[in-house]
C-alpha cells in the first residue's frame, strides 16, 4: 500500500507492507515500513521498480502472520506478504475461509 496523507493511515496499517512517498506527511512517514526517495507518482514508480526486482526482500514482517498448523513440531504461518489461492467447488466454504484469514 502506498500513501501520503492522514486518510491513508488505516489503509497503510492494514497492508502487509506500507510505503510513504517522499512528500508524505511526517506522521505517515513515521508509521510506514518504507519511504521513497521520490515524491508523488515518481515515488509510486520507484516502489514498483523495487517490487519487480526485490519484492520478497523489502517487506518487513510485522508479525509471524496467521498460524496454519504444525509440521514436525514446527509452527507454520501464513505471512501477510504471501499469496494464497483458495480454490474448489461451489459451496465448500471458500468465502468463509477467505474472510477468516
Amino acid at each position: 500500500a502506498v500513501g501520503d496523507a492522514e486518510n491513508d493511515h488505516a489503509f497503510l496499517r492494514a497492508s502487509g507492507c506500507s510505503v510513504a512517498v517522499a512528500n508524505a506527511l511526517p506522521a505517515v512517514k513515521e508509521t510506514a515500513d518504507l519511504v521513497t526517495r521520490e515524491a508523488r507518482g515518481k515515488g509510486v514508480e520507484e516502489v514498483i521498480r523495487k517490487l519487480v526486482k526485490h519484492d520478497h526482500l523489502i517487506a518487513r514482517k510485522r508479525s509471524r502472520g496467521v498460524l496454519l498448523g504444525t509440521s514436525r513440531g514446527k509452527e507454520i504461518y501464513l505471512s501477510p506478504t504471501e499469496t494464497v489461492l483458495i480454490a474448489g467447488s461451489s459451496g465448500i466454504g471458500k468465502s468463509t475461509l477467505a474472510t477468516a484469514l
